[in-house]
């Protein structure tokens, strides 16, 4: 089941098997969040769904990234050899996944991101745009300070080292991303003039 089964998006399926599965999906879910109420339980549910049906999924593994804590299931072998210039991610251009998934928290030194602590005023005209960190951040970076006031320190070798090298990624990889995507929007709807300084840091704000 936990090979055929338990599937996350992106789905590509039939419109008549979406239909079937949406159809049990939403009879499910309210039940499985009475048991588990946690935002997990619509995609438990659709699981659910899919095995009642028995549909069975071709996984696509290596298709993104997203925690860093995973080794099996995600694409982190493109940075399997990394050195202390994993920030400069053009270097990746031809072996990154498809999809890099914001979905948990990251952080390299005093630089971090968190999709439920980031600023909701990012689009507006005279908020700022994101710090980017430099690209040898990781040469003097040995820790990642997270939202919640912890912070860890990474060793020079082994699964912690690992993790490090895909904290730098996220991070070098998102900010640039975020802004280029806040200057797009600001430039289309700022007719008066826009703040493009790159100042924001979750804790210098």
């Amino acid at each position: 089941a936990e090979y055929v089964y338990a599937a996350g998006p992106p789905y590509w399926m039939t419109a008549r098997d979406a239909y079937r599965i949406s159809y049990h999906w939403s009879d499910f879910l309210p039940r499985i969040f009475e048991l588990k109420p946690v935002f997990m339980a619509e995609m438990y549910g659709y699981c659910m769904a899919a095995a009642h049906l028995g549909l069975k999924h071709q996984m696509a593994r290596a298709f993104m990234v997203s925690n860093v804590e995973m080794d099996e299931g995600e694409g982190w072998q493109f940075l399997e050899h990394v050195d202390e210039t994993a920030c400069d991610v053009s270097q990746f251009k031809d072996s990154v996944p498809h999809v890099i998934h914001f979905c948990q928290r990251y952080s390299i030194g005093e630089y971090f991101i968190n999709k439920y602590l980031f600023p909701t005023d990012i689009l507006s005209c005279d908020f700022p745009l994101v710090e980017p960190p430099p690209l040898d951040i990781l040469s003097k970076a040995n820790y990642s300070h997270y939202g919640d006031g912890t912070t860890e320190l990474w060793q020079d070798s082994g699964r912690k080292s690992k993790r490090r090298y895909r904290h730098a990624f996220m991070i070098c990889s998102l900010f640039p991303a975020l802004n280029e995507a806040a200057t797009f929007y600001k430039k289309h709807h700022c007719p008066n003039g826009a703040n493009y300084e790159k100042l924001w840091n979750h804790f210098r704000w």
